[in-house]
């Protein structure tokens, strides 16, 4: 039970959990009103936990959400609380909690009836913490009236003890909530509230120039009116004061807009890295795209840090023409216009040279990398003295661009800004000249001269690195563009256990197959039909190029036919939708196309399942590892099943790592495993074993060999 009877009747159902959801999605601005019906998880399958994970994945996918299931431990889940927001919380009983946000000690949540209240964190941390403290609420109340703990001092006590005892015990509190990376930019946007810290950031620049013009105004109509006195003086001091804070609030803007802006890019590039088209970057060396991978990094330094400088100098130039605006004399204005155009001109000339650096950059880190991942082949089959050729005939054409970039990054820097004061100076000239007039208009076109060689100063550090940002954006503009890529998310009253519904219908139904790879005239596949039911065992046989790998993965939805029907249960792939599809076809690729994450061996074997696991999803994987030989492994490793592993982690055979392949497809608990020249590197017993084990624990099998 949980402890608050408030708490039970603001809470939401288990039936109405997907539209909990909607209803999270649409107070925050994320979800639109009519995607309010969404689908009630499906708990009528053997592993409801999985099923309930599953469809409420679904459901957040088709309101444009992203849900992240999330636990912490005992000690941790005020600190949890006071930052989950936006999630829903599981509490005990199947009863969810949408949580909108925090303020102080308390949460806004989303309540059944779509009213918004206010709870204090502890009465929630009580209702999440309800069953650990129910386990040893009795063992803990005879101690302490053993102890004759009295009065107040009973609860302080009792919390304590539970704290100390239950502090490494694990709670799944439920899920953070967020919008998917296929939502407008500006909804993501609003998410990380990084529009907000733009405007404070252009606000506070704006108005500390406006300070600072008005304290040198000042200052000159006290000089030339003829009576400076202590006043004068006094104002002008504190006006500069005034300026402080806010180029400490301008400073904090830019440090906070930095690091959300860069969370938001981060997070849509990993999401386009995982969505890209692997025909997309197949010509791409390993070298290549670890340079573009690189350029991430300097898109995001160099977008805040010029977008800072850029936003500051552009300020500061409008003030400029503002302030020559007012003067009699149009030459220094006309001059300053010319001149922005030359800047312009500056620009584009700076962005040719950045693009040939750039490009020259990367092909010599392919060069590099491609060098050291082959160095062993190089040294044994290649002479000594031709070692080196290629990198040395990289380094000195990099080294030309390099000088030629420097150039053109020196009229941004030096000339923009200098050459501005020179002409704007001699623009003046005439006025100074002639005189006979008032000194005010002279010293006001002065002061705008000087206001322009700030600005051009700044803007020219600035564009010299928007511009870098730009063009680093040009070479990750694929990864930014595979985010916005739609899931095929299928129906929503369609769920993924639908397909059990006859068991007499083959698992796979493919019917007249056809693909070609792009580029080539010729399909590979042509006409390809099969049907895979229930405890089948198929071997596909071929030799290099029939086609063998490419079926494989159009069975598995990793490629779309060009023509011909693929079904599953009798559904295709725009009915049942890419994750359904999924949790049927598990695809073991070949060697070369199957990784190793940097993680734990349980994170990799568990990348099919629910995360963060279960006990019972940890125990399994080790079983299974066991069963396929791994055991020795497991004992030699420090961590166990939890040991780092990867390639700066613990190092794994080829014979290894193709049973972890093997065991991860296989704790997917797909319908369908296909292994894809899976198991080469291993010993005729280790392969009669696992096969065995294969043949055994596998609904129905396809195997791919080579002829």
């Amino acid at each position: 039970m949980i402890p608050s009877p408030e708490l039970e009747k603001l809470a939401w159902p288990i039936d109405r959990l997907g539209e909990a959801v909607a209803a999270l999605g649409y107070a925050r601005g994320w979800a639109d009103a009519a995607h309010g019906v969404q689908v009630a998880p499906h708990l009528g399958s053997d592993d409801p936990e999985a099923a309930l994970e599953f469809e409420l994945s679904r459901t957040a996918a088709h309101l444009r959400l992203e849900i992240e299931a999330v636990e912490t431990d005992y000690a941790g889940i005020r600190a949890f609380l006071a930052r989950c927001a936006p999630a829903v919380l599981r509490l005990p009983e199947n009863l969810f909690l949408p949580v909108l946000e925090r303020r102080g000690k308390t949460l806004h949540v989303l309540c059944a009836d779509l009213k918004r209240r206010r709870l204090s964190l502890e009465t929630v941390r009580e209702a999440l913490c309800r069953a650990l403290d129910d386990e040893l609420a009795a063992d803990i109340d005879t101690l302490i009236s053993a102890a004759r703990v009295q009065g107040i001092r009973q609860a302080r006590a009792r919390a304590a003890l539970l704290e100390e005892l239950l502090a490494d015990r694990r709670i799944r509190v439920g899920w953070l909530v967020r919008p998917a990376c296929t939502t407008s930019l500006s909804r993501q946007a609003s998410d990380y509230r990084v529009r907000g810290l733009l405007s404070t950031l252009f606000a506070a620049h704006t108005l500390a120039f406006l300070l600072w013009l008005g304290a040198w105004w000042l200052l000159g109509q006290g000089v030339f009116s003829g009576h400076l006195d202590i006043g004068w003086l006094q104002a002008w001091a504190l006006l500069l004061l005034t300026l402080l804070p806010l180029r400490l609030l301008a400073s904090g803007a830019t440090g906070w807009f930095a690091i959300r802006a860069g969370a938001l890019l981060k997070r849509r590039l990993l999401a386009g890295a995982l969505r890209l088209d692997p025909d997309e970057i197949r010509h791409l060396g390993i070298g290549r795209l670890l340079g573009r991978i690189l350029e991430a990094e300097v898109l995001e330094q160099m977008a805040v840090a010029g977008g800072s400088l850029g936003l500051t100098g552009l300020v500061e130039l409008v003030m400029a023409f503002g302030i020559l605006s007012l003067t009699q004399d149009s030459r220094p204005l006309l001059v300053l216009a010319t001149w922005t155009l030359a800047g312009v001109g500056f620009a584009v000339y700076y962005l040719r040279h950045q693009r040939n650096w750039t490009e020259t950059r990367l092909a010599l880190t392919d060069i590099l990398v491609e060098g050291m991942v082959g160095h062993r082949t190089r040294a044994v089959q290649e002479s000594r003295e031709r070692w080196n050729a290629r990198e040395d005939h990289a380094l000195t054409s990099y080294y030309q661009v390099s000088l030629a970039r420097d150039r053109a990054a020196l009229n941004l820097r030096a000339i923009l800004p200098r050459g501005g004061l020179l002409v704007g100076i001699a623009s003046l000239v005439p006025a100074f000249v002639a005189g006979g007039g008032s000194a005010v208009p002279l010293a006001l076109s002065l002061g705008g001269v000087l206001a322009a060689y700030l600005a051009f100063r700044h803007l020219g550090e600035g564009l010299e690195q928007i511009l870098g940002a730009w063009v680093a954006f040009e070479q990750i503009r694929p990864f930014w563009r595979a985010a916005a890529h739609s899931e095929v998310l299928g129906h929503p009253e369609v769920s993924g256990n639908k397909t059990d519904s006859d068991p007499e219908r083959p698992i796979i139904e493919a019917h007249n197959l056809i693909y070609r790879h792009a580029g080539q005239s010729n399909p590979v596949l042509c006409g390809a039909s099969l049907h895979i039911g229930a405890d089948d065992r198929v071997l596909l046989e071929g030799s290099s190029g029939s086609g063998k790998s490419t079926l494989a993965s159009l069975l598995s939805g990793q490629r779309l036919p060009e023509a011909g029907l693929c079904l599953i249960g009798g559904l295709d792939r725009a009915s049942l939708g890419e994750r359904a599809w999924r949790r049927h076809i598990a695809l073991v690729p070949q060697f070369h196309e199957n990784h190793i994450f940097m993680g734990s061996l349980a994170f990799n074997l568990l990348l099919g399942r629910n995360w963060p696991p279960s006990q019972k999803d940890i125990d399994e994987a080790d079983a299974l590892c066991r069963a396929l030989g791994l055991g020795p492994l497991l004992e030699r490793m420090p961590g166990g099943i939890f040991q780092l592993v990867g390639e700066t982690g613990w190092q794994l055979s080829h014979g290894e790592r193709e049973r972890i392949y093997i065991a991860r497809a296989l704790l997917q608990g797909a319908k369908v495993v296909i292994l894809d020249e899976s198991v080469s590197s291993l010993d005729p017993q280790t392969l009669r074993d696992t096969m065995a084990l294969l043949w055994k624990r596998a609904p129905a099998l396809i195997l791919v060999v080579h002829a």
